[in-house]
Parts: structure tokens; C-alpha cells; sequence
């Protein structure tokens, strides 16, 4: 790897830890701004009770759903497996001499927004992230605070053999399971929240935005879903490269999961068992 490209990815790591320290402060102002205008469970029941409403009987209410949605997901997640069609990545054959693969390791792996590098459970020899939220919301809901989305970045190197105009195909594997579930009541304000995306982007001497797909976009308040994903993704873009620079291609995972009150419930699960991942394959590279 050149000088300028190890000078990038330590830039990169920098402004993760600097946009992670952010986010804490910024959460902690909107606690505070939600104390002050007075967004909080405690006023909410405290008017109730004003009004004669049996608060009691609704947090005991409150208490015993909470559990019964611990129960629900595990039997969703208990759900077998279905078959695995056959099939999988085609590479070229006979070999082209216009097609470069550039397979695992990755040579980097960092988290940003809400994840930690340990949060993303990097195998860089595998080029894989292992993702797994579980996330239940507290109270009634009013008080509660959107976090930043969860990304997970793997980093690929490519070195040009020559100038040119090239494809990329950036194949990204995903195998795993989800769960959600809100059930907002009248003195509540419950949802639950699962969008998980990929998007692929490659530097040399300028940045190259490739396309983005959604994997999950799930939004409930007063219902259920739950399922697997065993599903691979192309994403393909073009751009120009000069020779024996180095190539950095970047596939970064953006997962945002929200449950407020804890009348919601997300589970997502891409980590335990070989079964369950998000790999990179390939990056397939074309002249043309």
C-alpha cells in the first residue's frame, strides 16, 4: 500500500473516534432537553394520575408485555432455517485477461456512527462482518432517543497492472435473521425500527460513489414481522484508474434499529453460528 492510501484509512479511523464522541454528547443534550420541556415518562403519569387514571395497573401492564415480547422473539428466532437453494457466485471461465479478483483478507475493518470496531465483529481474513443487536425499549417511550446508525466498514486493496477504464462488482453475501415487533397502546408512544443498507465507494486519487441496496427496511408500531435473509448483492459502478497506484475499495454495512417503550422490541442477528454473516466475498475488477 502507497504512502497517500495508509495516510487515508488513519484519517478515516480518526474521525470515526471523533464522530463516535459526538454522538455520546449529543444523546445526553437531548436527554436533557427532553427533562426540560418536561418529555419524560414521570410527567406523562404524573398528569394521568392527576385525571384519576390507574397508573399503577398500566405499568404493571407495561412490565408483563415486556416480558411476553422477550418470549415472542425467542420463538422467532428459534424459527428453523429454510433450505439453501444451490447456486452461488459464477466466476469467469475460461480466466479473462481483463478481470482482476480481488478476494479476502480485507486489509482493514473499522465501525462508525453507533459500533465500535469490536461491535462489528471483523473477520478480515474471511472479509466478514459479524453484526447482532438486540435492543428493547424502556418505559412508555416518551422519553426516548433515536441513536446514529450502526456502520461497518471492510476495506479491500487493489494495485493496477494498467491505466484504464474498469467495472467494479462489489458481491456482498448476507445470511442471517431479524425479528421485530411494537405495540403501541393510548398512553404510549412505541415503535420499532430495522433498516439495514449496503453501499460500495473506491479511492485512488478521488472518491468514486458506487450504488447503494437496502437489505431490510422494516418499520412497525402495532404489529410483527420476523425472517431470514439469504441474499447476495452486486453492486456495480465504473470509473477511471491510472496504473501501479493503489486502489482502496471500501463496503460499508449501515444498520439504524430503534425500539421505543418497552412495548418494542428489534432483534437482528447476522454473527452466531457459521450460518449466520455478512461477507465480502469478492470484488470482481474489469477492463473494458
Amino acid at each position: 500500500m502507497d504512502e497517500k492510501s495508509e495516510q487515508l484509512l488513519r484519517e478515516i479511523k480518526k474521525y470515526q473516534k471523533s464522530t463516535a464522541a459526538y454522538e455520546k454528547a449529543r444523546l445526553k443534550m437531548i436527554k436533557r432537553e427532553h427533562r426540560a420541556l418536561g418529555l419524560t415518562d414521570a410527567v406523562v403519569q404524573r398528569e394521568l394520575k392527576s385525571i384519576n387514571v390507574d397508573v399503577k395497573s398500566l405499568l404493571k401492564d407495561t412490565a408483563a408485555e415486556e416480558k411476553e415480547l422477550q418470549r415472542t422473539h425467542k420463538r422467532f428466532l428459534a424459527l428453523v432455517r429454510p433450505p439453501i437453494l444451490p447456486g452461488g457466485l459464477v466466476l469467469e471461465i475460461p480466466p479473462d485477461p481483463n478481470v482482476f479478483d480481488v478476494k479476502p483478507p480485507a486489509i482493514q475493518g473499522f465501525g462508525g456512527g453507533s459500533f465500535s470496531d469490536a461491535d462489528c465483529g471483523f473477520n478480515l481474513a474471511l472479509g466478514e462482518t459479524n453484526l447482532l443487536v438486540s435492543e428493547q425499549g424502556d418505559g412508555w417511550g416518551w422519553q426516548a432517543t433515536a441513536g446514529s446508525p450502526g456502520i461497518s466498514t471492510l476495506v479491500f486493496l487493489f494495485t493496477p497492472p494498467r491505466a484504464g477504464n474498469i467495472l467494479v462488482d462489489a458481491y456482498v453475501d448476507f445470511k442471517g435473521q431479524f425479528a421485530i415487533s411494537a405495540h403501541d397502546h393510548w398512553y404510549t408512544s412505541t415503535s420499532a425500527d430495522i433498516a439495514l443498507s449496503v453501499s460500495s465507494r473506491l479511492y485512488q486519487h478521488y472518491w468514486e460513489f458506487g450504488p447503494g441496496e437496502t437489505i431490510i427496511d422494516e418499520h412497525r408500531t402495532s404489529s410483527s414481522n420476523s425472517g431470514w435473509v439469504d441474499r447476495i448483492v452486486k453492486l456495480s459502478y465504473s470509473t477511471s484508474i491510472s496504473a501501479n497506484d493503489t486502489v482502496l475499495i471500501f463496503v460499508e454495512v449501515v444498520l439504524d434499529t430503534n425500539a421505543h417503550s418497552s412495548h418494542a422490541k428489534v432483534d437482528v442477528n447476522f454473527k452466531t453460528g457459521a450460518e449466520r454473516r455478512i461477507k465480502v466475498p469478492l470484488v470482481q475488477i474489469r477492463y473494458f
